[in-house]
């Protein structure tokens, strides 16, 4: 297996890319695409039918979590590193749902941001495709710099490759469920800054590397001229192949997509809730009247159909209450507390994902 590493601990981006600027053809485009699903069996699943998962806010929980961890930092104020502690720490209470998207997405020649729709920062793979083997798929919706994406499996070719952070590749690289597929791509590994390593690998297999944000290429480098070219040349690609640009933000698409995902991820969160009370019965922190109560405002909930992504708490005495599950969310978690929470909430994320890569194991045999 031919494995590459790159320690990107140091470097200050953009130290290594380059930019031809001019004389752009098809042979100078690659796909890029940040997921946290490996590529089986060298097939990129849309979601929907592959092993992706989102890691989302709870809507049950997410509020008052939140609430919870202020009293932690107390004086956050505007310091830059407290603030940023706050938000890496809330990240151990987000819960894995499926995605649902019936679309799969990559950017062209740069590692796609994080932006105001999405988080695509530290997932576990990153995949590069030469763009000359998909221009005439006939599944290609839109062709786009920043946001290129088709509407079927996608079939990797013989030159693809991928790249993982040290700590994923430690954890896979002598799993023959992922080296059937390794052995037929050229794999790097990098530890650091994400960037800085996609910027590393476009430039080692021969392509210009750009920043790409959700409006297109970031600029700023020496100049832009190659930015610019490669707008030109993508465009000229969408004329001669008669393709679209659609954003797909603003997509039927989306819309379903959204619609489907946020219902399913109702369901996955209330699995989510009802985990971490029994593991706190199981621990001897709740009891089964407790339990048998949550059950019940529950169920009356769910009568309401309660609008779990606008909830508003209200902290009140469990015993006294006889209520909705709005009203006693918040006082289970004060009596579970926050390092137990995080606990189970770990639990049910990997054995979510062990459900999932276990499918998709079967499923691919």
């Amino acid at each position: 297996m031919d494995v590459t590493y790159y320690d990107c601990t140091d470097d200050k981006f953009p130290k290594e890319i380059v930019n031809k600027g001019s004389n752009y053809n098809i042979d100078d485009c690659i796909m890029v695409r940040t997921t946290n699903s490996f590529p089986f069996g060298k097939i990129v699943n849309i979601p929907v039918n592959g092993n992706d998962v989102i890691l989302g806010d709870s809507f049950i929980t997410g509020r008052c979590i939140t609430d919870m961890l202020r009293k932690k930092y107390p004086d956050m104020g505007f310091s830059k590193d407290k603030i940023e502690a706050f938000f890496k720490e809330l990240d151990n209470y987000k819960v894995l749902c499926k995605n649902y998207r019936s679309t799969v997405h990559f950017s062209i020649n740069g590692l796609v941001g994080s932006h105001a729709y999405g988080d695509f920062s530290n997932r576990r793979f990153i995949i590069f495709e030469p763009l000359k083997y998909h221009i005439k798929d006939n599944f290609l919706l839109s062709l786009g710099v920043n946001d290129t994406y088709f509407g079927n499996d996608i079939e990797l070719s013989s030159d693809a490759c991928i790249l993982m952070p040290e700590d994923v590749y430690r954890e896979i690289y002598d799993n023959e469920d992922y080296t059937n597929t390794l052995r037929f791509m050229k794999v790097y590994v990098y530890n650091g800054n994400e960037q800085i390593a996609v910027s590393k690998v476009l430039n080692n297999l021969g392509y210009d590397s750009f920043l790409v944000n959700s409006n297109g290429y970031v600029n700023g480098f020496n100049n832009d001229t190659g930015a610019n070219e490669m707008y030109r040349f993508i465009a000229s690609l969408r004329k001669k192949n008669k393709i679209d640009y659609v954003s797909h933000f603003n997509s039927l698409y989306n819309a379903n997509d959204i619609e489907v995902t946020n219902r399913k991820s109702i369901d996955d969160d209330i699995k989510h809730f009802f985990y971490i009370l029994d593991r706190a019965k199981d621990e001897g922190i709740l009891d089964n009247e407790v339990i048998d109560k949550v059950k019940v405002a529950y169920e009356k909930d769910k009568y309401n159909e309660i609008d779990y992504t606008n909830l508003n708490y209200r902290y009140v005495d469990l015993k006294k209450c006889d209520s909705t599950l709005l009203r006693i969310v918040p006082l289970l978690l004060e009596s579970i507390g926050l390092e137990k929470i995080k606990k189970y909430t770990k639990e049910y994320n990997d054995n979510y994902l062990n459900k999932i890569k276990d499918n998709k194991r079967k499923n691919s045999k």
